[in-house]
């Protein structure tokens, strides 16, 4: 059976838990001791698994609303700049905003906006180019956050893979292009 330390969070999951602040805390999910936020409107994360460095070994978003449905999960997460870049991307995607509703929000729209990650994939993928570099790069990293139509988000997660100056050049470029086309398809 359990033993009463194994629902106790260890030194690395206390130092994650003060840098990620609230709302985040801990919940015991299937047996398991894990970070958990509740983002409303029927979705949740847990992060299990959590590494000395921050990492984790997964994260998970589930939409409660109709039984316990895994909606997207991210494997290990190396260090707590990824952690942090990789929650920020989900909370975007999964939180309603203010006034909406849960059939519109971006989860329910984001199947009729082709993602950044897409459309990069379609319009630079093996052109010689700096774009193009992006591109491979992308298609590459299997933690690219490949439904975000947000930049913060994407520049976000960049960051966090510290990418040097002439990927930031680049996908400020490419996104930049990828916007023009979002507004006059």
């Amino acid at each position: 059976m359990f033993d009463k330390n194994d629902f106790e969070p260890d030194a690395g999951m206390i130092r994650t838990l003060k840098r990620l602040g609230k709302p985040y805390t801990t919940r015991i999910i299937d047996g398991t001791l894990c970070i958990y936020r509740d983002l409303g409107g029927g979705f949740d994360i847990e992060v299990c698994g959590v590494k000395p460095g921050g990492g984790c070994l997964f994260m998970t978003v589930w939409d409660l609303r109709c039984g316990k449905r895994t909606v997207e999960s991210l494997y290990d997460v190396q260090n707590y700049q990824e952690l942090h870049a990789c929650l920020e991307y989900l909370v975007a995607k999964y939180t309603p905003k203010k006034g909406q509703t849960l059939e519109n929000t971006p989860y329910r729209q984001g199947h009729n906006t082709m993602s950044f990650y897409e459309w990069c994939m379609g319009k630079y993928l093996g052109s010689n180019t700096p774009a193009g570099d992006l591109a491979a790069d992308m298609k590459h990293d299997a933690g690219f956050p490949r439904t975000a139509n947000d930049k913060a988000v994407i520049e976000s997660y960049l960051h966090s893979k510290q990418a040097c100056s002439e990927a930031m050049h680049a996908f400020d470029l490419a996104f930049r292009a990828y916007d023009r086309k979002r507004q006059h398809p």
